[in-house]
């Protein structure tokens, strides 16, 4: 599962499975989208070393993005699942306190960090225990990133800040 925002790319792998489609989508909002044929996709990237690259680029990202969610899978508990969530959510400039406003309702970004809304629930409240952060409805405030940033990264490879908009959205 995935949740893309505005400028991502979605299938782009079909350019290489003879255009078979291994993935499928669903909008939770008024969206648009354009689809191109794959056929057109490989005419170009056969002739344009540049537009070639870019897509090589995009799938390395998306790959490293996938490794990164398995790796917390096996290796984050879930506050820090949802601390990490939060962090690519906030700029590195690391300004105490950061408000914000959570992007999806809490029952998706549960699915998408792989539990239940109830551990989602569990989880928040003991991230807010052990890190200080203020919830109000669909609004979180950071009072200090730091702890977050100690709390969540130190059980990742990846360091802060990780939210290259290539890698997005990373819920």
């Amino acid at each position: 599962m995935d949740i893309l925002t505005e400028g991502n790319v979605f299938a782009e792998t079909s350019i290489f499975n003879k255009g078979q489609h291994i993935t499928n989508a669903e909008a939770i909002e008024d969206t648009q989208y354009i689809a191109l044929p794959t056929s057109l996709l490989k005419y170009y990237a056969q002739r344009d070393w540049q537009m070639a690259l870019n897509l090589l680029d995009a799938l390395s990202a998306y790959q490293t993005r996938q490794n990164t969610e398995i790796e917390h899978l096996n290796i984050q508990n879930a506050q820090q699942r949802i601390g990490c969530f939060l962090l690519r959510l906030c700029n590195s400039d690391r300004q105490n306190p950061i408000d914000l406003n959570l992007p999806y309702n809490k029952t998706l970004i549960a699915a998408r960090l792989g539990m239940k809304p109830e551990t989602f629930s569990r989880a928040l409240a003991k991230l807010k225990e052990d890190t200080n952060i203020q919830i109000k409805g669909s609004t979180i405030t950071v009072t200090d990133i730091q702890k977050i940033i100690d709390y969540t990264c130190s059980h990742c490879s990846q360091s802060f800040p990780c939210n290259d908009s290539r890698h997005e959205p990373s819920v």
